[in-house]
């Protein structure tokens, strides 16, 4: 996959993020459990990167998005933009940081209203950030709507007779609106056929290019990202277990749970991992009861004794690939800084 990468700093960093919910305790009146729905995340995703953030339903990836988007403060670490803490951010800052990084939902159908003309829908980011000039206004959301492939004709249209694909394109057209330099994909394609899935691929290269933008991609599929990004973090019980390259991480992963998810995906060439050795029986323990040690090792094909004691930490395996398993040499040690080193 393209990456248009040539300013190598960080432009959002994630240190020992977290975030836990009290949920109340099943049979009784007022006490409550601690929910660990993410635990201890760090990552750097860098200016022009197409990041992704896999993993399978319940692993933390939906409540990164909200944390990543200031939809929600974490409870423990920080996030940072351009060296800025999000969490932080107020008033005219944190109108500043939406304008910067917008994001794009999974459903095509449920987020565009269906009384709401599209030139009106693609406008509303733009009142809502200051722009009062209605000629000034339509001139933007016609460029726009010409740069994200929809036809200006369908300005005063309603979304009524769109296809899945083109209300997919309204959304990635009121994100482009305020010219943003990271756009966050929730599932973007989940709900798109192939052909479209193939189209709107296409169509965020275009946009990577021409406006230097930076992806974030929260997806369970790993066959859209290994063709669109070039950089991933895998994601287990509220953990990133493995953060790579996307040619190591698909060729030479270093976590037993990415083996499982790779030798489970669907593929026209010769399996690399196959199921009856890497797939996990059972379901995740519960993030209200975390296990002692690793919490993969229950479902792990190759757990041993130190699993059972001791949690893994992200262990470097190269200047740029990072796996938290026992069987990768090397942990780094608790008291070190836990930002990751900055890829060359």
């Amino acid at each position: 996959p393209a990456s248009v990468a040539n300013d190598r700093q960080p432009v959002i960093r994630l240190n020992d993020v977290s975030q836990t919910y009290d949920v109340r305790r099943r049979g009784s009146f007022g006490k409550t459990d601690a929910l660990r729905a993410v635990r201890n995340v760090t990552f750097d995703v860098h200016r022009g990167d197409s990041f992704a953030v896999v993993g399978e339903s319940g692993c933390g990836k939906s409540t990164l998005m909200r944390l990543l988007s200031r939809l929600e403060k974490p409870s423990g670490g920080q996030i940072l933009c351009e060296g800025q803490d999000i969490s932080r951010l107020t008033g005219r800052a944190l109108l500043g940081f939406r304008r910067k990084l917008q994001l794009v939902l999974q459903d095509p159908f449920g987020s565009l209203p269906p009384r709401t003309s599209i030139g009106a829908m693609i406008e509303a980011p733009l009142r809502v950030h200051g722009w009062r000039e209605a000629a000034r206004i339509r001139d933007k959301v016609r460029q726009v709507m010409d740069d994200v492939g929809l036809p200006v004709s369908l300005y005063d249209e309603l979304p009524t007779g769109l296809s899945a694909g083109q209300r997919q394109r309204v959304n990635v057209a009121r994100a482009m609106v305020l010219d943003p330099e990271i756009l966050l994909m929730d599932e973007t394609l989940s709900a798109l056929d192939q052909t479209e899935q193939f189209r709107l691929l296409a169509l965020f290269d275009k946009l990577q290019r021409e406006h230097s933008l930076t992806y974030i991609f929260i997806s369970h599929d790993l066959g859209m990202v290994r063709k669109a990004c070039n950089r991933i973090a895998v994601m287990y019980l509220g953990e990133v277990v493995e953060l790579a390259d996307n040619e190591r991480l698909f060729f030479d992963p270093g976590h037993p749970y990415t083996k499982a998810l790779l030798s489970a995906m669907p593929t026209l060439e010769r399996r690399r991992y196959r199921p009856e050795d890497c797939l996990m029986e059972g379901e995740p323990p519960s993030p209200i009861d975390l296990p002692q040690g690793c919490s993969f090792r229950s479902r792990c094909p190759q757990a041993f004794a130190p699993c059972a004691n001791r949690s893994p930490h992200l262990t470097t395996r190269s200047d740029s690939d990072f796996a938290a398993c026992h069987l990768v040499s090397g942990p780094l040690p608790r008291d070190e800084p836990r930002h990751l080193p900055a890829t060359a």
